[in-house]
């Protein structure tokens, strides 16, 4: 799994870039408490998710050789997905909210549509940009 992982901003709130608001306009908003699962181990499809308040796990389900682990954690300024939006492989960790927020949710649909019409976001190197950029970005 090649985890796409965008600006780490350490801050509770963050100053939003304008290629995070590019990606945020292909996105449905969600508010997500506590507890709440934003994608599972085994979904078929899920949703980039860009985290904007609130933290998200990604864990990795109990084997019998290994206890339920979290991987990583994300919060703020994030966003969270795998390469297998692209090549359409089930997902095998599970996004859990632990504080809650707010995220934006982009759908199959609309992470394709913006492969096709975004040229800096859908080159290879577009989601190491967003890591870069983090909150700097005033393209």
């Amino acid at each position: 799994m090649v985890l796409i992982v965008g600006g780490l901003v350490e801050a509770p709130t963050f100053a939003v870039s304008l290629t995070i608001r590019r990606l945020w306009s292909y996105a449905v908003v969600q508010d997500v408490a506590v507890g709440d699962t934003v994608f599972r181990a085994g979904d078929e499809t899920y949703d980039l998710i860009v985290i904007e308040r609130g933290a998200v796990d990604l864990i990795r389900a109990a084997t019998h050789d290994a206890p339920e682990e979290v991987v990583v954690s994300h919060g703020p300024g994030r966003f969270i997905g795998e390469l297998s939006l692209l090549t359409g492989q089930a997902v095998y960790l599970t996004g859990l909210v632990v504080q809650a927020g707010r995220i934006h949710r982009i759908p199959p649909a609309q992470f394709r549509r913006l492969m096709a019409e975004d040229a800096e976001l859908s080159t290879p190197s577009g989601p190491s940009r967003l890591c870069r950029w983090g909150n700097r970005d005033s393209s």
